[in-house]
């Protein structure tokens, strides 16, 4: 036996879950017809850009805290927590920029996003449904 199955047997026996990732799916409104690409998706949540392709704005709202908000930011931003949160500081200094709204839940996020066709985000995948559009990853 590997090291690294003798390390989940031991993580198993003793009860410990190991977490598992969280899938991430960034939604618009389906009344958007720009293809966002993953580029177009991380300049928007970086505020590199205030527009989505077509030339429409693009408003960025994102989860408070959570496991999905976490993994939004590693798998698609490729950021932490905290360079996050630096990068909106710089831009929010010179009054440049203005972070992403903060939701509480991925249901307000979908309803936020059914009702205005400007409004970007992101919820875990379980969630999807007919009233939101996943951006092709």
């Amino acid at each position: 036996m590997t090291l690294n199955k003798h390390l989940l047997v031991a993580l198993l026996y003793a009860g410990t879950m190991i977490p598992a990732w969280a899938d991430p799916v960034v939604i618009v409104n389906p009344k958007m017809t720009a293809r966002i690409t993953p580029a177009d998706v991380r300049n928007i949540f970086l505020g590199n850009t205030k527009s989505f392709p077509d030339g429409s704005i693009a408003i960025p709202v994102t989860l408070r805290n959570g496991k999905i908000r976490d993994d939004f930011f590693a798998q698609t931003l490729g950021k932490t927590e905290t360079q996050y949160k630096a990068i909106w500081s710089r831009l929010m200094f010179p009054g440049t920029g203005q972070p992403p709204r903060e939701l509480d839940t991925e249901d307000e996020i979908k309803k936020l996003i059914s009702l205005n066709p400007n409004i970007i985000g992101f919820i875990d995948t379980s969630k999807l449904d007919q009233s939101v559009r996943e951006v092709a990853k």
